[in-house]
Formats: C-alpha cells, structure tokens, sequence
C-alpha cells in the first residue's frame, strides 16, 4: 500500500521541535530534582550542625556528641533519595547508583567547608577521605533502602 503525502503548510514545518539525538533515561528532571533536594538539604543541614558544634551551642542542645546527628542526617538524606528513586522508576541500581553520585558531591562540599573553615593542613586531606566515605556511605543506604521498596507490577 501507499502511503499519502499530506500536505503542510511551511510555518508547521519550520516550528516543529526535532527529536533529541540523545533521549535521556526516565523523567530526567525527576531525577535531577531528587538530586539537589537531597545535595542542599544535607549540606545546609550537616553544615549548621557543624556550625552548633564548632561555637559549642550543642551541649545545651544535644545529647549526644554532634558526629551522631550528622550520621544520622546522612542517612536520612541516602534513604530519602533511594527511596524516591526506587519508586519512581523501579530501579534499584539506579537509587544506589544516584545515592552514591549524593554522596560524593555532598562529601566534596563538606571537604570544602573545612578546608575554609578550619584552614589548617590536616583538613586538605578531607578533600580525599570526605567524597570516598559519603559516597560509599550513600551506595549502601540508598541501595538497601532501593532492595526494600516493592518493584511496580506490570499489570
């Protein structure tokens, strides 16, 4: 058979939006969204809790020492965006994989932080340490978090 041609006009044609050469994976914005959610709200969080501690506001606050509450924020954080991802898209190596990308920025940011703030020798080496811990840390909860979330059925 056939096919006909169907005639356009020329400003139907000119205004068409061509197909992206590259289709990004998913509801890329999602994901991107996900990201700097959880990237800005541990550091603002990790970075005041800090902060407490460093002007020694914490012991009237706190129980416990302030490195327990940062882990704690962490995990938070990880869990959060394994969890979000996994239900959206279904993907647990994707929530692990996206935890772990989390981890590694938030940890470049705390680094940077230090590095400012304390301005000593000993912290420059935060910028090696900082990244590889957040993002194992990150891997790990965000995929066992991802491992636990229902997987979507196709129904």
């Amino acid at each position: 058979m056939r096919e006909k041609k169907i005639k356009t006009n020329y400003i139907e044609e000119a205004t068409a939006v061509p197909a992206p050469i590259i289709e990004a994976p998913g509801d890329f914005y999602f994901y991107f969204q996900v990201f700097f959610q959880a990237l800005i709200a541990g550091a603002v969080v990790i970075i005041g809790l800090y902060l407490l501690d460093i002007y020694e506001l914490s012991g009237s606050l706190f129980f416990f020492d302030v490195l327990y509450y940062v882990l704690a924020w962490e995990v938070i954080i990880f869990a959060y965006a394994g969890f979000r991802i996994a239900w959206q898209s279904g993907s647990y190596r994707l929530a692990a994989r996206n935890g772990a990308i989390i981890g590694f920025f938030l940890g470049i940011i705390i680094a940077i932080f230090k590095i400012l703030w304390f301005y000593q020798l000993w912290t420059v080496f935060n910028l090696l340490t900082e990244p590889i811990e957040y993002l194992l840390l990150g891997l790990i909860v965000s995929g066992l978090v991802a491992s636990l979330v229902p997987k979507k059925s196709k129904l």
